[in-house]
């Protein structure tokens, strides 16, 4: 071993020994590392689950300098296992270890596979509200365009502790996958029963995204002045409320006045929105969320799903569902205005 290659190994070691790999995965990391060897895929198969978000700054910059380290020196067979190891290991956590700022994945989309891929643009978006928009979601619809199962595949890969990229790959995923088999006129067609039954994979990703709606109610409420009886309440409205029957005065009662959490808010209501044609359920919750507040729903639904002055977006055309469904009708026509639609 050069000097340059032992400089290059201790820089190796010191990276992994920063990112505090579990036993099992530190001895696979150094065998499937070691490029003075044949690559061995099958370890890949062997790494255990860890999550990289909990890493500290100093911790995460330790692996993104080595990543540069990697490239500048066109290293690009070490780079490569380094990249493969670490998206096998932390799944869409990987990006912690890859980037520190931004969503850029320029410096190894190249080695990670379509699923890797969308699971860590969507771990590097979901957590700023900011980024929660067309623009930056777009690669990962065009993708589900493509093969959206490749979107229900990457939900799998999200190894965050917190469901939040999950949340937004299921709602894209969703977005694609349209129910099926719609009968003319809203109320008679938009959530139109066993739409989707013939597809497990749909099936399951419906129940994952209500399930976690519902689980998620609490964590909207900033100051937790809600009991127990009155967030169940909430939640059974969101469960099983018919959707042709107006919002209760009672729930209303509840929600007046509530401090709230923004990010809470856009993230659920543009999944939500998102998937609205699979399940009674999304509708629901748009209408709890629009009561808390009608501007930030509308802004979380029109920022995920459509560009400016797009009269053909997913927005647009389901503004009647929102005026009918979610009862978000006294904000709609200032959003008219604001953004140049015609009206229905």
């Amino acid at each position: 071993m050069n000097l340059s290659d032992e400089r290059n190994y201790q820089k190796l070691m010191d990276t992994l020994d920063a990112l505090s790999l579990t036993e099992k995965n530190r001895k696979t990391a150094e065998a499937y590392l070691d490029t003075g060897s044949p690559e061995q895929k099958e370890l890949l198969e062997q790494v255990e689950q860890q999550d990289f978000s909990n890493l500290r700054d100093e911790q995460r910059q330790k692996s993104i300098n080595y990543v540069e380290h990697l490239r500048k020196r066109n290293k690009k067979e070490e780079l490569k296992r380094y990249v493969q190891f670490q998206a096998a290991a932390g799944g869409s956590t990987a990006y912690y270890v890859f980037n520190r700022y931004g969503w850029s994945l320029s410096s190894v989309k190249e080695y990670l596979n379509p699923e890797q891929t969308m699971a860590v643009l969507a771990e590097s978006l979901v957590w700023n509200s900011y980024s929660l928009n067309y623009r930056n979601t777009k690669e990962i619809k065009e993708q589900g365009r493509r093969d959206p199962e490749v979107l229900r595949r990457a939900m799998d890969l999200c190894y965050h502790s917190s469901d939040n990229a999950k949340v937004l790959l299921a709602g894209l995923y969703l977005n694609c996958r349209r129910a099926e088999a719609r009968k003319p006129g809203i109320l008679k067609g938009l959530f139109a029963k066993n739409t989707s039954s013939d597809n497990d994979g749909v099936s399951r990703t419906i129940k994952f995204l209500e399930d976690n709606i519902i689980a998620s109610m609490p964590e909207i409420f900033l100051k937790h002045d809600l009991g127990k009886s009155q967030i169940e309440e909430l939640q059974n409205y969101v469960r099983s409320h018919p959707i042709d029957q107006p919002f209760p005065p009672a729930v209303q009662k509840l929600l007046n006045k509530r401090s709230f959490s923004e990010y809470m808010v856009m993230l659920l209501s543009g999944a939500a929105f998102l998937a609205l044609e699979h399940s009674p359920v999304f509708s629901a919750f748009l209408q709890v969320a629009g009561s808390l507040s009608a501007d930030i729903t509308l802004k979380a639904c029109r920022d995920l799903t459509s560009l400016p002055d797009d009269p053909d977006s997913w927005f647009h055309k389901h503004l009647e569902q929102l005026e009918s469904h979610c009862k978000l009708v006294c904000k709609l026509f200032d959003w008219y205005r604001v953004f140049g639609f015609s009206s229905p």
